[in-house]
C-alpha cells in the first residue's frame, strides 16, 4: 500500500506540488482532479511506498505515451486522433 501518490509533470514543474491524489477507500486505487493541464503535456505518478521509498511510474491507463526511450505518459484531448511515434 502506498503512503502517498502525486501527479508530477509539465503542469507543475515535476514537483508534485498541488497534485496529491486521494485513496479510494481501501481499494488500492487513488483519484483526484489536476487542473491546468494542457493537451500534449507529459506526466508520471510519484508513489511513496509504505517504507518511504519513492518511485516514478507511467500511467498504466494512459491513452498516449512518449516514444521510447522516454517513459512518461502524455495528456491528450478526447477529441484528438491517435498519434504514433514518428508522426
Amino acid at each position: 500500500d502506498a503512503r502517498s501518490v502525486h501527479v508530477i509533470g509539465d503542469h507543475n514543474g515535476w514537483t508534485g506540488v498541488g497534485s496529491e491524489l486521494q485513496p479510494v477507500a481501501s481499494t488500492g486505487l487513488w483519484s483526484g482532479f489536476i487542473g491546468g493541464v494542457a493537451t500534449g503535456q507529459v506526466y508520471k505518478y510519484r508513489i511513496m511506498g509504505p517504507d518511504g521509498s519513492v518511485v516514478e511510474k507511467a500511467d498504466p491507463y494512459a491513452r498516449r505515451a512518449e516514444c521510447p526511450p522516454k517513459t512518461a505518459s502524455v495528456t491528450r484531448s478526447t477529441r484528438s486522433p491517435e498519434v504514433t511515434c514518428g508522426q
